[in-house]
């Protein structure tokens, strides 16, 4: 006997199965008795009704039943075997139930088999399919496809084009210019479109017509209420702040531009004031080292030197004043120069007591 594993659909179908005691639940009923209408059987959702074969007693195992479902009661997805005796006085109520599949494990094998054939056949990758030989069996079959494929999608026949494209006609590019200007304005009215763009009517094409039209606009007004506009924007200077701004620049003498441009003119430049100054500085430098004398006296020591010169007169103290003075303060002596730094005027010789400094010329 083939496997049945698992129960197939609309195919009969043998199970075994065993009835528990009513006097001894706990164990099974040894050869039990089954009449007519123990046994129903529903298919999925219908009223159960009797049993086609009574299930019988196993020969070999007597508290063993088996039960043989036909065809036509293995037709639906869930079998419903319902066991109830009776008599009500030997075995147990008992139900089995059945889900059915398409396909049982022996056909699936054997389906299976062939595809593994088939794909040993066909090769990794394909490999065995490679260069296969066209049939000529196989034409009927292709040109059947392609007739089914062009009749679903109805493309037109090479006459159906010919005629089509002999309708066109070829124009040329005057035809296509000429076309083109004479498309209706009313056609082209789409915002930020070319065509949108040049339909600004033209009244005439004689430039009278245009000043005609302009004639009666109030063309001066609006230019100076722009440029009125424009200057308020600006904020430039007025007359007077002008006016003001020149006689600032004249001064109280009033001069003329031209005047104070040569006045300008004349300032040495740049570069000889800043030579200027330096020999200045190198002037000044020049005389305070001839004051502070050669063991660079402070100025202080210099006064109260001079203070003692009281004997000195005043032209000898004018001639000290603008020549060269050293005073040698180990010895007491002082000489005065000459204006040129080199000759020398007067020689002496100083002495100090308590209250004053006295100064002898030689």
């Amino acid at each position: 006997m083939s496997t049945m594993v698992p129960a197939k659909k609309n195919t009969e179908y043998i199970f075994y199965t065993s009835l528990a005691s009513q006097a001894y639940p706990y164990t099974f009923q040894d050869n039990p008795t089954l009449a007519v209408g123990d046994v129903k059987v529903a298919v999925d959702d219908a009223a159960p009704t009797n049993i086609i074969n009574l299930p019988e007693v196993d020969a070999d195992f007597t508290k063993r039943v088996k039960v043989t479902l036909t065809a036509s009661e293995m037709n639906g997805d869930n079998i419903t075997i319902i066991f109830s005796d009776v008599a009500g006085d030997e075995w147990c109520d008992h139900v089995v139930n059945i889900q059915t599949t398409a396909a049982q494990i022996d056909e699936i094998k054997s389906e299976t088999a062939d595809i593994l054939a088939d794909t040993a056949e066909i090769g990794t990758a394909g490999a065995g399919l490679t260069a296969i030989p066209w049939n000529s069996a196989w034409d009927a079959e292709v040109q059947s496809e392609c007739a089914d494929a062009l009749n679903s999608y109805d493309p037109p026949t090479k006459a159906e084009m010919d005629s089509g494209f002999a309708g066109l006609n070829d124009p040329s590019a005057a035809d296509i210019a000429d076309a083109v200007w004479d498309e209706s304005t009313s056609e082209h009215t789409t915002a930020d479109t070319f065509g949108a763009k040049n339909q600004n009517v033209v009244p005439s094409e004689t430039i009278d017509d245009y000043k005609a039209d302009v004639s009666t606009l109030a063309l001066e007004a609006n230019v100076q209420g722009h440029c009125t506009a424009a200057l308020t924007a600006y904020d430039p200077p007025t007359k007077a702040e002008m006016d003001s701004a020149e006689s600032n620049i004249r001064g109280a003498d009033n001069d003329t531009l031209k005047t104070l441009s040569d006045q300008i003119d004349g300032v040495a430049p740049a570069g000889e004031y800043d030579t200027e100054m330096s020999r200045i500085d190198q002037s000044l430098s020049t005389t305070e080292s001839n004051i502070r004398g050669t063991d660079n006296d402070d100025l202080k020591t210099l006064s109260d030197q001079l203070d003692g010169l009281e004997n000195l007169s005043q032209d000898e103290v004018i001639a000290a004043m603008w020549t060269k003075t050293v005073i040698n303060k180990s010895t007491g002596t002082f000489t005065v120069y000459k204006a040129n730094g080199i000759d020398v005027l007067i020689t002496g010789t100083i002495t100090a007591s308590a209250s004053k400094v006295t100064r002898s010329v030689d």
